[in-house]
């Protein structure tokens, strides 16, 4: 027999061997990430898009997070302002998407959460999950 045949009958055996073994640590990956997903707090998930007239109401007011005594931010009408900050920031309200137009171009989050006392959103970049309660 040619070494040539032989070794391409070899690269064929050794390449099924490795698709054996990668598809083993594929179903292993997603059995991972099933589990991950199940256990997942409930909260998870996008809150049914508001119309911005709705969502702009209820963002109104002082928010705080649970971190602190002193609120966070507050917002009047379509501006948003941190506590400790003097510069009023210009955001706006898309389906489920905040958006605040900071001096980055802006900052979008992902509402998950919105009621009259209690905003619980995602960043869309780092997805992180804050937390905030209104005060009454």
């Amino acid at each position: 027999m040619d070494c040539n045949i032989i070794y391409c009958i070899h690269l064929l055996y050794t390449n099924t061997q490795i698709m054996k073994y990668f598809s083993s640590v594929l179903l292993l990956a997603n059995c991972c990430i099933l589990v991950a997903c199940k256990n997942k707090p409930a909260i998870i998930g996008v809150q049914p898009p508001l119309n911005t007239k709705t969502a702009m109401s209820l963002l109104d007011g002082s928010w705080f997070d649970k971190n602190s005594e002193n609120a966070e931010f507050y917002i009047v009408d379509d501006s948003l302002q941190f506590i400790d900050d003097l510069k009023r920031e210009k955001y706006v309200v898309n389906a489920d998407t905040f958006i605040l137009f900071t001096k980055n171009p802006f900052e979008k989050m992902i509402i998950l959460k919105l009621t009259r006392d209690s905003l619980i959103e995602e960043g869309v970049v780092t997805h992180e999950i804050d937390r905030y309660w209104k005060a009454k």
